[in-house]
């Protein structure tokens, strides 16, 4: 005979008994029920959690990759904004490069092209975006090209500073003004080249530079920094009292002659430096002269050129350099 189990269940509102008989069997059924259900519902629990927690953090997921699509597009706006102000450098520094006679760049910023948004690869999830696909889309080997042009910009700007310095140097020993200050070309009695021999009437002779007219004791200037080389103080030779500068002649081939001097400056002696519009001397006419004039003589590499040419800018200087003809800054201004 089966074992049985006596339930007994007492009512609180009634003093009655309710007496309750359950097998061994009926009582392992109501456990296995019991667990059943109760592992039902922990599991329906667990996955909803884990549902709230997969949601929690793919919405995680899908702001960080927001965020990085934010910056990318941040970090290509900036670049399309560097780029724009490489464009306008790119452009000034051609038109610099121009001015100064230097080669154009082989690189501009035109060759670059960077913009556009975040494009997501073909096939793929956001959420499988990988980071090296988002380093790639960053432009790598555009802001390779970009961080190139600048170093070549950088380059291109030390290249035109240079050769403004060598420019600037080059312009202190050039002879470019007049060396009488109060002198025009009017007061020029005889120009450079074959000219009518002033000591033999119906002869020609070569003059190797100019005649300009002054009084004796008008001051003489210098029309270019340089080392004076030479001083003759001898009033019997053709020049007379004459002055030789050398205008860093070694690099840039000028050197001046003034002859025809009534003094020279108190101070100035072979080996002194001078500079532009210093005074060294004042008119006179020692030597072979008729009159008080100045003869003011240009030598470029050795040979005399003509000191007058009006107008000088960058192309007549462009055409000297071809021509070796010196440009002059008259006092007609």
């Amino acid at each position: 005979m089966e074992k049985k189990y006596r339930l007994l269940l007492f009512s609180n509102t009634k003093s009655s008994v309710k007496e309750v008989n359950i097998s061994k069997v009926q009582i392992y059924l109501i456990t296995i029920t019991a667990f059943i259900i109760f592992s039902v519902f922990l599991a329906v629990g667990v996955s909803f959690l884990s549902d709230i927690m997969y949601n929690f953090k793919l919405n995680a997921i899908r702001d960080e990759r927001n965020n990085i699509r934010n910056a990318i597009n941040l970090l290509r706006r900036e670049y399309d904004n560097v780029q724009s102000r490489i464009e306008f450098l790119a452009q000034q520094d051609e038109q610099h490069r121009r001015d100064l006679g230097l080669s154009p760049l082989s690189t501009t910023a035109k060759d670059i092209g960077i913009g556009g948004g975040v494009d997501i690869p073909s096939g793929k999830s956001e959420f499988f975006f990988s980071e090296q696909e988002i380093v790639s889309e960053i432009g790598t080997e555009k802001l390779a090209r970009l961080k190139y042009l600048v170093s070549s910009e950088e380059k291109s700007f030390a290249s035109i500073y240079s050769a403004i310095k060598d420019r600037n140097e080059m312009l202190r020993y050039y002879p470019s003004i007049a060396p009488v200050m109060t002198g025009t070309l009017e007061l020029i009695s005889d120009g450079y080249g074959l000219r009518d021999d002033p000591f033999r009437s119906g002869e020609k002779e070569w003059h190797d530079g100019i005649d300009i007219r002054g009084n004796i004791g008008d001051p003489v200037h210098a029309t270019a920094d340089g080392i004076v080389t030479a001083i003759q103080k001898n009033y019997q030779n053709e020049l007379g009292i004459y002055i030789v500068i050398s205008h860093k002649s070694e690099k840039y081939g000028y050197v001046t002659k003034y002859g025809h001097l009534s003094k020279v400056e108190s101070g100035i002696k072979e080996g002194s430096q001078v500079k532009r519009k210093q005074k060294i001397g004042e008119i006179g006419r020692t030597g072979k002269a008729t009159g008080p004039h100045l003869h003011y003589q240009i030598e470029l590499w050795g040979k005399t050129i003509d000191p007058i040419i009006e107008n000088w800018n960058q192309n007549t200087y462009r055409k000297f350099i071809a021509n070796t003809t010196i440009m002059w800054d008259n006092t007609k201004k």
